[in-house]
């Protein structure tokens, strides 16, 4: 199991119930809330707002890092595509449901509603539903739950 940590209102309380029932999953945190769990993999698409020294962390992945292709969209997407390209493991998002209008952990305002961000979601929505659930919001909506 991998699950995709991201920083949407609540994400702390979805990690702790997949984290609970998964234990060795493979953690993916998202920009920063690496600072605020234990990961394996810290992956960002804005590595020049992050904290000092989290391109030493080993799991350390960018959109400065030739690795990944960049398919729009949010670091949610950015990670799920990831790591379905490098795990053969079902995938959870934590805090990812793509609405909404703040960051759970900076109170940032961004506007997860926008039709962009979404229409790249649904883009690579085929591929995404082989593997991938999230625990909330419209995400969840269009991959399914953990359990479904």
């Amino acid at each position: 199991m991998i699950l995709i940590v991201g920083s949407a209102p609540g994400w702390n309380d979805e990690f702790a119930e997949m984290h609970r029932r998964y234990p060795d999953a493979i953690v993916i945190a998202l920009n920063f809330t690496g600072e605020h769990i234990h990961c394996d993999y810290w992956i960002t698409l804005h590595s020049g707002l992050m904290p000092p020294g989290w391109h030493e962390h080993d799991g350390a992945v960018s959109n400065d890092d030739c690795r990944i292709e960049n398919r729009g969209g949010t670091v949610g997407l950015y990670a799920a595509m990831w790591a379905l390209d490098n795990f053969d493991d079902n995938i959870v998002l934590c805090g990812c449901p793509i609405e909404g209008r703040c960051n759970g952990i900076t109170g940032a305002e961004y506007n997860y509603n926008d039709r962009s961000m979404r229409l790249a979601w649904l883009g690579q929505m085929e591929r995404l539903k082989c593997r991938v659930r999230s625990m909330s919001g419209w995400t969840r909506q269009q991959l399914g739950g953990p359990d479904d």
